[in-house]
């Protein structure tokens, strides 16, 4: 599966609805998916923006976050599909895991919150945050505070 098509399965569009929103045929897009057509300067950036991902990670490039499994231990790189920063507090990625797919991480100050449930529902925006439980990097349930995980000091 492309980067491509993962982006629109993330955000639930099928080809002929993000060739809607581009205002091009949907051969085009799927020209895109098949490597038949490569996403030039100029359709890029809009590809990008309609499915809310990085250029770099549509054109497979991607910066990479290591991403801490408390349960397994394992750490795992996973292309950055999209990073929000957090006025203040950190930062918010998407992350393309290759075991299990798309998925939320927060990392502030040097602390890494992931959804509770990796394989569950993740949430898609920073306005998502608040509806979802996170934990920390040892696997403890984190405490919301202004819609934000946060752990306990001490």
């Amino acid at each position: 599966m492309t980067n491509l098509e993962i982006a629109m399965k993330m955000r639930g569009m099928r080809p002929i609805e993000l060739a809607e929103v581009l205002g091009v045929v949907r051969q085009n897009i799927g020209a895109y998916i098949h490597g038949q057509r490569a996403l030039g300067p100029t359709m890029l950036p809009v590809v990008a923006e309609a499915l809310g991902v990085s250029q770099a990670y549509l054109r497979g490039i991607a910066d990479r976050l290591p991403v801490y499994d408390w349960e397994s231990g394992k750490t795992t790189a996973c292309p950055i599909m999209s990073e929000t920063d957090i006025d203040g507090y950190g930062s918010y990625y998407i992350v393309d895991h290759p075991e299990i797919g798309w998925m939320a991480v927060i990392m502030s100050v040097g602390i890494q919150f992931t959804p509770r449930d990796w394989q569950g529902a993740q949430p898609l925006s920073v306005e998502d945050i608040a509806s979802t439980e996170w934990v920390d990097y040892m696997g403890r349930e984190a405490i919301m505070l202004d819609g934000l995980p946060r752990v306990l000091a001490g």
